[in-house]
């Protein structure tokens, strides 16, 4: 074992120039195309929801459409209109966000294909506040960054779009503005990692491709979410690139995570979690994917951490988030202890 410890830190220089590497390819490789990616580029930071939305809330345990125009503006006054259909989504989320559930969104094919977009990029998912508290904007923004810190962490993650939304109410014209984040649609992502989704269950980790698996165990520990399975399909997307009998693994909804804490949010207690905000080890790896992914950690935690220049963020959530991750900051010095939480037996 002696080996195994001093390769951690042998290793080091060399690893963290390959994570400086990993790294930039997410900004380095070509981006299809499309409507998420123009919203990107060109800042499309405003949006507003025009529907009925008192039959969308009392239907929001149907999977029923609703008709929609949205309309998104940036602060060089540019416009962009749609007319789409919204259904309120999510298993869980829909039953307890009773004041704006989680939103998918469908754009027809005909507009895409006649403003130049790939038709199959035509399914969206926007992250609501939830309920008509504070807390749940600060809900809703945590829970981005999430996906942010993952973003870089790696490519092979669901790019997010953060925007103000106005939803306007056509049952009785009232209007109320909250942040909510657009979440990139599942064939962009499959096309933009050259590879075919599939829904499976029973997978096991040694059908991962390893560095993809490593990233993902590590940084749901980082943020503290127990609520994922590999075997279960549960939070999980499986694509397999050309070529590859492995799949990459992409994981998403974070919301049950410690560092996000929403109010609905319940331990795992078949993972050993007696609090939310508590870290279980929920899979294991091995010594040499353990030094390569720990170091790439290390990296991104000498830098400033992303958020801490949101200011959508208050005060309170940007410490509480800090200190969080601060903890794991903490255990990625200690190497010995990495060991004794992740390394197969």
């Amino acid at each position: 074992m002696k080996i195994i410890y001093g390769c951690l830190f042998c290793m080091s220089v060399h690893l963290s120039l390959y994570a400086q590497n990993e790294l930039s390819d997410f900004h380095s490789q070509d981006v299809v195309t499309s409507f998420f990616s123009l919203i990107i580029d060109e800042r499309y930071d405003q949006l507003v929801i025009k529907a009925d939305f008192d039959a969308f809330r009392a239907n929001r345990m149907k999977d029923m459409s609703h008709d929609a125009v949205l309309e998104f503006s940036n602060a060089q006054g540019k416009t962009n209109t749609w007319n789409v259909t919204i259904e309120p989504r999510g298993n869980f989320r829909r039953s307890v966000c009773v004041d704006m559930p989680p939103i998918r969104i469908t754009f027809p094919k005909e507009t895409l294909r006649e403003k130049g977009f790939p038709e199959n990029y035509r399914k969206y998912r926007l992250v609501t506040h939830c309920l008509d508290r504070p807390e749940s904007q600060q809900t809703v923004l945590k829970e981005y960054w999430a996906y942010k810190l993952y973003n870089e962490i790696t490519p092979q993650s669901f790019r997010v779009h953060l925007m103000k939304v106005n939803y306007f109410n056509t049952a009785n014209n009232s209007k109320e503005q909250q942040f909510a984040f657009l979440i990139e649609d599942n064939d962009e992502l499959e096309d933009r990692l050259n590879g075919k989704m599939k829904d499976l269950w029973g997978m096991t980790k040694d059908q991962l491709q390893e560095s993809s698996y490593q990233n993902m165990v590590l940084f749901q520990y980082m943020i503290g979410n127990a609520d994922w399975s590999i075997p279960e399909y549960r939070n999980l997307r499986f694509i397999y690139p050309k070529g590859s009998e492995k799949a990459i693994v992409v994981p998403y909804d974070f919301d049950c995570s410690g560092f996000v804490n929403a109010f609905y949010a319940r331990p795992n207690v078949n993972a050993g979690q007696r609090q939310v905000k508590q870290r279980v080890v929920m899979s294991k790896m091995s010594a040499e994917g353990l030094a390569v992914v720990a170091e790439k950690f290390r990296y991104l935690a000498s830098k400033p951490w992303s958020f801490e220049d949101a200011s959508h963020l208050t005060a309170a959530s940007q410490q509480e988030m800090k200190s969080y991750l601060a903890d794991f900051v903490k255990l990625l010095r200690k190497d010995k202890q990495l060991q004794r939480l992740f390394l197969e037996k």
